[in-house]
């Protein structure tokens, strides 16, 4: 995919007459792309395959959404990065359809929401938001905008899986998708955490860099 990205940016740069700078510039955006949609196609596949397409969608968009603001760790290498997210997304849309699907009451399910985000409240709190070795947040400005988009956005989660709650006894959908919001959230905010960093770092591993 490096190799792809290096050869449609200097196709692209000779026509347009760019540098070389101009010319990283380009290829770390066209692999960025490509690994976007080479996850989301990925995901959307499984997902169709497994009947859990709506949420792998739900999860692949809304991670990526929070993680802007959060940081986390991730992998160090394309292939790591492609195989652990598809991996990731798939298990959580699994989850989300067919493992947490019960036939309780909805206050159950809400009690369990509002304990899983007062968990993610504090994760952010303590750890949002984590940078990467090489582009460093030293802003405190910077640091309490992003903290403070992260609140926002797991609180807009929180109530998008209370109010689907609400009409999964018309639709059992409606469930499977708030359990997304609530597992994709508690994934991105534990990544933010050293164990989340030790597990992704040891899982990086089986992915050498060449």
């Amino acid at each position: 995919m490096e190799n792809l990205s290096a050869y449609l940016s200097k196709k692209l740069c000779l026509s347009l007459g760019y540098d070389k700078q101009k010319e990283q510039v380009l290829t770390y955006g066209l692999i960025a792309i490509l690994q976007f949609v080479t996850i989301m196609l990925l995901a959307m596949i499984i997902g169709f395959f497994g009947n859990f397409m709506l949420e792998s969608i739900v999860i692949f968009l809304l991670v990526g959404v929070l993680r802007k603001s959060t940081g986390g760790a991730h992998a160090s290498t394309m292939n790591g990065c492609i195989t652990m997210s598809c991996l990731n997304i798939t298990l959580l849309a699994f989850l989300s359809r067919y493992v947490l699907i019960f036939s309780i009451e909805p206050w159950i399910y809400l009690c369990f929401y509002i304990l899983c985000y007062i968990v993610c409240f504090l994760i952010i709190n303590r750890y949002a938001p984590v940078d990467s070795p090489n582009k460093r947040i030293t802003s405190q400005e910077k640091i309490t905008r992003l903290r403070k988009q992260s609140y926002i956005k797991a609180a807009l989660f929180m109530a998008a899986s209370i109010l689907l709650t609400f009409y999964s006894k018309q639709n059992i959908r409606c469930q499977s998708v708030a359990n997304s919001l609530c597992l994709l959230t508690l994934w991105q905010c534990f990544t933010l955490t050293p164990s989340g960093g030790r597990l992704i770092h040891h899982l990086d591993r089986l992915f050498p860099k060449k």
